[in-house]
């Protein structure tokens, strides 16, 4: 592409003797100099389109967001004053995107995030996105006075080639301390003891574990009595792909309110 610009350069200032003893008098040599002023602005737009285009994804970084507080109202995320959502609303148990495409663009660098419901503003605060990265954002509930927080996580989108994946646990189900048990022909793996995110959270415990890829059948324990565990839908870990798996709700509701086991594909 580089060589392909430059004979094009080469070739549009390759001119006639004429203009190189230009007098202003001879009509041949007006004639070089109005397409002279003519390359000089084809140059000028073609440099401005590249220019243009090269700049299209510069200063953006790539976020996903998940609305994992139950009871809340569709939330909308702005930042700097304009929707990140594009204008939509993210209601309880939605996240932005289909599966393997859940990012949307955002800003990078120092912006004020703000999470709205409605016309009420629950969330304000300065957030730093760096450019070119991919981060998981996640509304959730403390269930206390200031109800609602944000989480986010910078993901790591690096893929295996082998039968082993990358998989990162958290626990959005309020005032839980759960283990996840997984099962499958070939593996069972526990988790440990995952601690309700909180008020207080330390992104460095919310690391990727390599889990080997397949079908998994799931518990979630409140202690090491099998009757206190609760079942849970299974999870579906392909290969070259990484997730993000949690847990939302409560174990002892129903319906919508009830314990769940959600799972984002990244990629």
């Amino acid at each position: 592409m580089i060589i392909q610009v430059f004979h094009m350069i080469r070739s549009l200032f390759r001119l006639p003797q004429t203009w190189l003893a230009f007098d202003g008098k001879s009509e041949h040599s007006a004639f070089c100099l109005k397409r002279f002023g003519f390359r000089v602005f084809f140059l000028f737009f073609l440099f401005t389109a590249c220019n243009k285009s090269s700049k299209l994804h510069e200063n953006k970084a790539f976020v996903t967001i998940t609305n994992t507080s139950p009871g809340s109202s569709p939330i909308d995320v702005i930042s700097d004053g304009s929707s990140v959502l594009g204008g939509t609303i993210l209601s309880y148990n939605q996240t932005t995107g289909t599966p393997g495409k859940p990012y949307i663009q955002a800003t990078a660098g120092v912006s004020q995030l703000a999470v709205t419901e409605g016309m009420e503003t629950v969330l304000k605060g300065n957030t730093a996105f760096q450019q070119g990265l991919y981060y998981s954002l996640f509304v959730y509930d403390t269930l206390k006075n200031d109800s609602l927080k944000l989480f986010i996580l910078q993901d790591n989108l690096q893929t295996r080639t082998d039968t082993f994946t990358y998989v990162r646990f958290i626990n959005f189900s309020p005032g839980t301390f759960l283990n996840l048990l997984l099962t499958n022909d070939k593996d069972t793996v526990g988790t440990g003891f995952m601690p309700y995110a909180g008020n207080k959270l330390n992104p460095t415990d919310y690391y990727y574990q390599i889990l080997r890829i397949g079908s998994y059948g799931v518990r979630a324990f409140r202690d090491t009595l099998y009757a206190n565990s609760v079942p849970l839908d299974s999870l579906q870990i392909d290969s070259t792909k990484i997730y993000t798996v949690f847990l939302q709700g409560f174990p002892d509701s129903t319906g919508k309110d009830s314990l769940m086991l959600k799972s984002i594909q990244h990629n």
